[in-house]
């Protein structure tokens, strides 16, 4: 069952509800990005989504990204990394290869993660580091109405 949501975000592209987009869940922090130069812009939008608590990928921490939830969700897709195809590794293997590479949001330098997951979910939502301890919602699909 879908259940509405508001969510956040500054932009000057629009307020479309495209694959990729972060969305804030509170407006305090997507504000934050109204003077944000590079992730933000000049115009806050305001949408209520439809979402399904079943295609949301919730990867929050008290401090971050969950990267072995992450890495399990990959798992379970079959999901094998780019930089070495045909490599099978454990969840935990992924995360702490991530964990290597300083990898903060593996789906912001690999975009096959994003891809993947879309095959499963329309949201991800984690614990972002700007503003600190904000919730972001990103899109994993294209989701306009």
């Amino acid at each position: 069952m879908r259940e509405t949501r508001t969510l956040y975000r500054a932009t000057d592209g629009g307020d479309g509800l495209w694959s990729g987009t972060c969305w804030a869940a509170d407006r305090e922090d997507a504000e934050a990005y109204l003077d944000n130069p590079g992730y933000g812009g000049a115009e806050l939008h305001e949408r209520e989504v439809q979402v399904d608590p079943e295609l949301v990928l919730d990867l929050r921490t008290e401090t971050g990204v969950d990267m072995s939830r992450l890495a399990e969700a990959l798992v379970d897709l079959g999901w094998t990394d780019a930089a070495d195809p045909g490599r099978v590794d454990t969840a935990e293997e992924i995360a702490e290869r991530w964990g290597d590479r300083g990898w903060l949001y593996p789906w912001e330098e690999d975009m096959g993660i994003a891809e993947a997951l879309a095959e499963r979910y329309e949201w991800m939502r984690y614990t972002d580091t700007f503003p600190e301890g904000a919730e972001t919602w990103t899109a994993l699909r294209d989701m306009e109405d």
